[in-house]
């Protein structure tokens, strides 16, 4: 369960910068930051199951509703998520921005995903 102002990343911007140089990562860039870690785009990746809007009690339903998930893994289960997380890095791998992974996932307008709400967000993942 995540919000549009929650921040998913193995590694924060500054040290992705650090490593890689600020031509491949500027973390002084907050709306590159944000599309790449943020919450929407996260959602949209698969990467959260549950986007919400950020209020306590919009977490409260999105953490109830992901508790009521099936918790058992399977060899089965995990073997179907490595295949999709090896078709998203030949799909995504080389996206540098959320802009570029939004035009890969056919979403016209990508630029206006940032302003969206969670609702609209939810339903234009759902056409996806």
């Amino acid at each position: 369960v995540m919000s549009e102002e929650g921040r998913l990343a193995l590694s924060g911007p500054e040290v992705i910068e650090t490593v890689a140089g600020v031509e491949e990562f500027d973390s002084k860039d907050r709306a590159l930051v944000w599309r790449v870690t943020g919450g929407k785009n996260r959602f949209l990746m698969g990467d959260v199951s549950t986007l919400v809007d950020d209020d306590i009690a919009a977490f409260r339903v999105g953490c109830r509703e992901a508790i009521q998930c099936d918790p058992t893994i399977s060899l089965e289960k995990l073997v179907v998520e490595q295949s999709r997380l090896m078709k998203r890095q030949e799909l995504f791998g080389r996206c540098k921005d959320g802009l570029d992974v939004w035009d890969k996932l056919g979403i016209e307008n990508g630029k206006e995903i940032p302003m969206l709400e969670a609702a609209e967000i939810r339903k234009l993942k759902a056409g996806l």
